[in-house]
């Protein structure tokens, strides 16, 4: 997993699964959102979730069980 400092890197997710994701978690483990790919004319766009550290392991559990 990628870390930067107190925060650590959820996954990657389409726009559909990120904003499900995003929902999912309370809005105080949401450290950061980043857009990585935007390519709107071929339908791609993508986004990662950072969390706390402290959040991680339950993040992770929510956007596995949101991404089945």
């Amino acid at each position: 997993m990628f870390g930067l400092g107190n925060v650590e890197l959820v996954s990657t997710f389409d726009a559909q699964s990120f904003y499900s994701v995003c929902y999912a978690l309370k809005g105080s483990q949401i450290k950061h959102t980043t857009n990585v790919a935007k390519d709107e004319s071929a339908g791609i766009v993508k986004y990662q979730i950072f969390v706390k550290k402290k959040d991680f392991e339950t993040a992770k559990r929510v956007a596995e069980r949101m991404m089945r």
